[in-house]
């Protein structure tokens, strides 16, 4: 009797052994594959989104160049009037014609901007579900800061569309309120546009790729470059914060009389 125990004990128990290592190998294999299909899924969506930053960049640069203090064409505009001394009419005219391509490279300029960032709104909105902590940083840089920025230049553009047509001579406009302007409005721009937006790339970076990659992207306030700023802002998953450069500040301060 104890000899037949033996012999099924025999059989049977190698033959459970093996159907529960078959049973937990496969739901090793099960869920190995479930992992590299969310990792490729999520490599996938990243790799878009990132073509899609790299076509604001390519803009961005082209319509940054144009928010210069000395990016109104001034100075061009000057030597037509040396080169036609005696013709004040064709002086002006020659002028106001370079001051048009300006500003219809601005409005192009604008546009592409306006309609590469949107490209970027619509993706991230299809993909939101694969990173839900960055809802809050989508509606600040998108529904806040790019909005925002995108009012002001196309205030901007108005404002150097009025210029001739509320003084036909182009010499007596506010040259220096007008560089100013475009001053101003390039520092804010440089901020958002790029600033903001590599902030929220970086962010995006973190939240799909880097523990697949094994690489966490410093955010910049990690930046040397940044070091002769007092302070500046970033954008983060809790928001805009302050950083405060401790190290300009305090040579600020040593050098106060």
């Amino acid at each position: 009797m104890f000899s037949n125990v033996s012999i099924v004990v025999a059989v049977i128990v190698p033959s459970v052994i093996a159907v529960i290592g078959w049973v937990v190998i496969s739901w090793l294999n099960s869920k190995l594959q479930k992992k590299q299909l969310r990792d490729s899924a999520k490599m996938k969506v990243y790799d878009e989104l990132y073509r899609v930053k790299l076509g604001v960049d390519k803009v961005s640069v082209n319509l940054g160049l144009l928010l210069m203090k000395t990016a109104p064409p001034f100075l061009s505009m000057s030597f037509e009037v040396n080169k036609h001394k005696g013709d004040e009419i064709k002086a002006n005219m020659e002028g106001l014609n370079i001051w048009r391509e300006y500003s219809n490279r601005l409005s192009e300029s604008t546009s592409l901007f306006v309609k590469e960032y949107i490209k970027l709104l619509n993706l991230s909105d299809m993909w939101m579900g694969v990173m839900p902590d960055l809802k809050v940083v989508k509606k600040i840089l998108f529904g806040e800061q790019l909005s925002s920025l995108s009012n002001e230049l196309w205030k901007f553009q108005n404002f150097i569309l009025l210029q001739s047509i509320k003084e036909f001579y182009w010499q007596k406009w506010d040259i220096e309120k007008i560089n100013d302007e475009a001053e101003k409005l390039g520092v804010k721009y440089n901020k958002i546009a790029v600033g903001y937006v590599d902030d929220y790339m970086t962010l995006v970076y973190n939240e799909l790729v880097s523990d697949i990659l094994g690489h966490k992207k410093e955010h910049r306030e990690n930046f040397d470059n940044l070091d002769k700023l007092e302070k500046y802002h970033i954008l983060t998953k809790e928001g805009l914060i302050e950083v405060r450069n401790k190290q300009k500040k305090n040579e600020n301060e040593n050098i106060q009389f």
